[in-house]
């Protein structure tokens, strides 16, 4: 199971500023968020919509909170496009993907040369 570090808090989606920043509301304040998530999603973060926050406590970031999920027709809906592979890194680090059993070293965001491969 992937450990979220923060603590969760429910907020009120208002505006996505641009690809990486969404203006919610929380506690009848409106705070500035991190989206983890560059794609539009349109069909998800819609005005008033209700939202999953993470809490960040780093004082060198320019938000407090980072968008993770949001609520659909009353399923939740995870938006942070960092959880697949943390999730797919901890099954390989346990061994429990039977394909890769013969695999015994794992690197995500292996730099080669120019580019970045997702997993090495």
């Amino acid at each position: 199971m992937l450990k979220i570090d923060g603590k969760i808090v429910a907020g009120f989606f208002k505006e996505r500023l641009n690809r990486f920043l969404a203006l919610v509301e929380v506690e009848c304040k409106a705070v500035l968020c991190f989206v983890p998530n560059p794609g539009r999603l349109r069909e998800l973060l819609i005005p008033n919509v209700e939202v999953i926050l993470m809490e960040v406590g780093k004082k060198e970031r320019k938000t407090s909170y980072d968008l993770i999920g949001v609520y659909k027709d009353k399923q939740k809906i995870s938006i942070d496009s960092r959880v697949p592979n943390k999730l797919l890194f901890e099954e390989l680090r346990k061994g429990n993907l039977k394909e890769f059993s013969n695999y015994d070293y794992f690197q995500p965001e292996y730099k080669y040369g120019h580019t970045r491969l997702t997993f090495y």
